[in-house]
């Protein structure tokens, strides 16, 4: 989670995986290590590897995102 003040200087709270949709090829990871949990922005070149923590050092594996389930449209009636 992060935390940005606003225009009236009030805490927002904002999705990390939100503000990474605005940079082209890259997205937003956590750290899966509970005692550091930071949020980490990868490039999309690093997908099936293996990244570490800029923190912690845990090695932190990169897989593709999962794939969206194919919808049949609805039977004509």
């Amino acid at each position: 989670m992060i935390l940005q003040c606003t225009e009236n200087g009030k805490p927002k709270t904002e999705n990390p995986f939100a503000m990474s949709a605005n940079l082209p090829g890259v997205f937003a990871v956590q750290c899966p290590n509970p005692r550091c949990r930071k949020f980490m922005l990868v490039e999309e070149q690093d997908r099936n590897n293996v990244v570490v923590c800029l923190l912690c050092k845990t090695p932190i594996r990169i897989a593709n995102p999962p794939r969206k389930p194919k919808t049949t449209p609805p039977p004509h009636r």
